[in-house]
């Protein structure tokens, strides 16, 4: 009687939680939705951190157009 019980519980969880884990799934931003950079403004950047895992130890590399700069 107990087994059945526990069992029924889970089944229960498993249920409610199901129609969660679609909405769940979805990331919150995707790369259509980041701006070009055309578009972005004097002082704005764009971050990338998922292309490239973050290391405190290693070098860092920044790239600076000057003739975008000075436009």
């Amino acid at each position: 009687m107990m087994r059945t019980g526990l069992f029924a519980a889970f089944l229960l969880a498993c249920v409610t939680l199901l129609p969660a884990a679609p909405a769940a799934a979805q990331s919150s931003q995707s790369d259509t939705m980041l701006p070009s950079v055309d578009e972005l403004r004097p002082g704005q950047f764009v971050w990338y951190p998922h292309f490239e895992k973050a290391s405190t130890a290693g070098p860092v590399s920044i790239i600076i157009s000057i003739p975008q700069q000075r436009a």
